[in-house]
């Protein structure tokens, strides 16, 4: 090829260069125009979207999520009551949050010193921490001896005697959590441990994920403070397995019933052939063969009894004739009870 002919091809294909960028650029403007639109109606866009860890996805799906959360609701109202009764004034707990954390973000997430009671719930495996933190834990104490829990406390560690006093009322509190969890499942509460901090406990593995409900407590609408339930995922898995369970069921339900209302549907407009028939006569191949116009077959059958109204091959009910206006037709007079064959 001479160079006359390349520098003609270079300027052939320069403008189609040109004209891909051109459309390489509209097509980007296009799409910035439409992220916005879709920004303005409330979807998200690439800004809003989360990063995935891989060392520590999410364990719960929504609908168990939504599932437990009924059910720390309905345990705070029931503890509620208990703190009300036990110190003698109006404590109203509410569901803060229900979080997926990993164990080693919540134990480095307590303060210590901290009242901790470690639980089981038999028949699920493995334990469980409920966390108060110290000057709930001190106001408790207080009110517990009489006192109005409103002072400053000093942050020291619990005594034996207020460990008593608190892990008392813990226990009825945490008590609560079988009826909690009892449209679910049948549970029991066994205080296994107090701890004062939480260094010295180690529930599951650092990255293993748990679910955290958090509770605000409110005290005369004066003081408030957070406690906290701590729950291992693999201790909630055999619950999780139910939950699961039961949703796949009732789906199957759904699409069994969904199938079974088309079929009924369909079957309804089915089109079945409908005979009026006498009862059968037996005739002889001979008699067959030689038969001819203007014979008359002497049917066994009586003229008062009624005729079988046929569907589908099957006898059904019992009619007679008669005629509907310039028609014939069959009037139905019984049910087809103990005649099966025609």
């Amino acid at each position: 090829m001479s160079k006359v002919d390349v520098d003609l091809a270079d300027k052939q294909v320069q403008p189609d260069i040109l004209e891909s960028k051109e459309n390489s650029t509209s097509q980007l403007e296009n799409f910035d125009q439409t992220s916005k639109v879709v920004s303005s109606r409330g979807v998200k866009t690439s800004d809003e979207i989360r990063p995935y860890n891989f060392h520590r996805p999410d364990n719960f799906d929504r609908n168990h999520l939504r599932t437990l959360q009924l059910v720390f609701e309905t345990f705070a109202r029931l503890a509620g009551s208990i703190f009300s009764t036990t110190l003698r004034t109006a404590v109203r707990l509410k569901l803060n949050s229900l979080d997926q954390i990993s164990w080693g973000d919540f134990s480095s997430s307590v303060q210590d010193p901290a009242y901790l009671s470690v639980f089981s719930m038999p028949p699920l495996p493995g334990p469980a921490v409920c966390l108060f933190p110290q000057s709930f834990s001190m106001t408790i104490v207080d009110m517990r001896l009489g006192g109005t829990g409103s002072k400053d406390y000093p942050n020291r560690p619990l005594t034996e005697i207020e460990i008593g006093l608190v892990s008392t009322l813990s226990t009825w509190v945490l008590d609560q959590l079988k009826e909690a969890f009892s449209p679910l499942t049948t549970i029991e509460i066994e205080i296994t441990q107090h701890e004062t901090n939480s260094q010295f406990l180690q529930l599951a593995p650092s990255n293993d994920m748990c679910l955290v409900a958090r509770l605000e407590v409110n005290m005369n609408e004066a003081r408030q403070f957070q406690i906290a339930v701590c729950i291992p995922f693999n201790t909630l898995r055999p619950l999780l397995d139910i939950l699961t369970a039961n949703a796949s069921s009732k789906t199957n339900n759904k699409m069994r019933s969904a199938k079974d209302s088309l079929l009924a549907s369909k079957l309804s407009k089915t089109s079945v052939r409908v005979s009026a028939v006498f009862n059968p006569v037996r005739l002889t191949s001979d008699e067959i063969l030689h038969l001819q116009p203007g014979d008359v077959i002497t049917l066994n059958h009586s003229q008062q009894k009624p005729l079988s109204l046929v569907v589908g091959g099957m006898p059904y009910l019992k009619v007679v004739p008669t005629k509907q206006g310039k028609k014939l037709a069959c009037l139905i007079v019984e049910e087809n009870k103990n005649d099966n064959s025609i």
